[in-house]
């Protein structure tokens, strides 16, 4: 246990010492005043997932605004030609009022492609006091659209990648770094923040952690990177990804040693704790077909945008007995307990049949672990 809090205490150092260099590069990348928000935003995040107040209304929402894809991406949670539906902007509207009126800090919005949706940029210009993370493969945006970004100041990229150009191949296409590149050099030269997302695997941990790469990303002008850690879930799950404890060292490792060395910003803490909000159920999703779930690995509810967020967040009896758990909880129940979250489901008959396969596949994976 000491050595654990030790390693803790020796990144959180380590942090606070490369921290400096880190934000140069951000206010370098894009402007004083947006850096500024940004860094705002930040703590007013770390103080309420860490702090334990309950909350009346989700003080996170990450949206599934689509199916639609342009890509089709290997292990992708969606990638299915039955799993294309999408919310339409005027529910989209509705949702994010909700959200602004009820003071919610954070609404991430993925997909699919978030930008298969031409109203995305409105929506966010429309609701300035929200902070918005685009989870994007930003192959659809063109120079109009970076123009009008640019004019933004509530709004960070969070653009998918797998590694160096063969890596990010074998997962999303061949040339599809190439482009990204050509992605890249427009968004830096309209000031526009933007970081990466990684989800790091058994197959490209070492190369997604090499500090030549990262420095190599950030000379395109990348501020942040978030290291998604591999679930087994979906509805292609293949356990041969899993982190095992030595790459989840090296992960952790990186966040710091790697990505701060690279003065970068990590928007995952691994080596520190979960600053998961969905974790402690401070967060809700919703996904493409417009019904509730905990988190894009459980989408379940059988609840839809039918009805507001604040009736479903405090009325549902599936919601709060899920948050009952995830109060006991300090890891994500998902990896922890995934058969307690199954047997809530079937005991509130909360999976649709749009999901349904999904809840299959989850429970196939738990028995075949179980035996």
């Amino acid at each position: 246990m000491n050595i654990r809090k030790n390693k803790k205490l020796f990144y959180l150092l380590c942090f606070f010492a490369r921290l400096p260099f880190s934000l140069i590069n951000l206010i370098k990348n894009i402007g004083l005043t947006k850096a500024l928000l940004f860094f705002r935003f930040c703590i007013t995040y770390y103080i309420f997932v860490f702090l334990k107040r309950k909350h009346k209304f989700p003080k996170v929402l990450l949206i599934a605004v689509t199916g639609k894809c342009n890509l089709t991406c290997k292990e992708c949670f969606i990638h299915n030609k039955r799993h294309r539906e999408s919310i339409s902007t005027e529910k989209l509207q509705f949702l994010l009022d909700e959200a602004e009126e009820n003071k919610t800090k954070l609404v991430g919005l993925t997909g699919g492609e978030p930008f298969t949706n031409s109203d995305i940029v409105m929506l966010v210009r429309k609701h300035p006091s929200i902070y918005f993370f685009i989870f994007t493969n930003a192959l659809l945006i063109n120079e109009s659209m970076a123009n009008e970004i640019s004019e933004l100041k509530n709004i960070v990229l969070l653009i998918g990648i797998d590694g160096p150009s063969s890596s990010t191949a074998k997962r999303r296409g061949i040339n599809v770094y190439e482009n990204l590149e050509t992605k890249f050099n427009l968004l830096r030269k309209n000031k526009i923040p933007f970081g990466i997302t990684v989800m790091t695997t058994s197959k490209n941990i070492q190369s997604v952690t090499d500090i030549r790469w990262l420095r190599e990303i950030r000379m395109y002008g990348t501020s942040f990177v978030l290291f998604v850690q591999y679930t087994p879930s979906g509805r292609n799950i293949q356990n041969d990804l899993i982190l095992d404890k030595r790459n989840m060292e090296l992960l952790k490792k990186s966040e710091v040693n790697g990505i701060m060395k690279a003065r970068m910003l990590p928007l995952s803490m691994h080596s520190i704790g979960s600053v998961c909000p969905f974790r402690s159920g401070k967060g809700l999703y919703i996904s493409e077909n417009g019904e509730f779930g905990t988190c894009p690995a459980l989408p379940f509810s059988n609840e839809t945008i039918d009805k507001k967020i604040v009736d479903v967040y405090k009325n549902s009896s599936y919601f709060k007995e899920l948050k009952r758990l995830q109060d006991k909880n300090t890891v994500c129940l998902f990896r922890s307990n995934i058969n307690t979250i199954l047997n809530l489901v079937k005991k509130y008959d909360a999976c649709s049949s749009y999901h349904l396969d999904l809840y299959e596949s989850l429970e196939n994976e738990y028995k075949r672990r179980s035996t």
